[in-house]
């Protein structure tokens, strides 16, 4: 079992000023319980399954880590695969990581 950080704010993530600039826009203040207790563990390459209720925030738990380290402009070479069950989660997710990457060279694509 993970064991929770105990961030009150995102700026505690130490994210880059860029993703902490599109987390405020998104109008979150504060990392959700899932957020919070994986951050640290998929940023030193743990596999992680997370299964939580609708709306908790499990796309931003795994996106944030995954767009931070990316986000230095010569790490051009890393490509991420995400798989979602359903073309509407698809396009959702990808949006989510759109917004989240908006101030970054991040691109993203929902194929189906």
């Amino acid at each position: 079992m993970l064991a929770a950080m105990t961030a009150t704010a995102f700026g505690s993530l130490n994210l880059s000023s860029h993703l902490l600039k599109a987390v405020r826009d998104m109008g979150w203040t504060n990392p959700t319980d899932v957020q919070a207790s994986t951050y640290n563990a998929i940023i030193q390459g743990h596999d992680l399954i997370i299964q939580s209720r609708t709306g908790t925030g499990k796309t931003g738990a795994f996106a944030l880590p995954i767009l931070d380290q990316r986000v230095d402009p010569g790490r051009l070479d890393t490509q991420v695969l995400i798989l979602a069950p359903t073309r509407e989660l698809a396009s959702q997710s990808a949006q989510h990581i759109a917004d989240l990457g908006q101030y970054t060279d991040i691109r993203t694509a929902a194929i189906y």
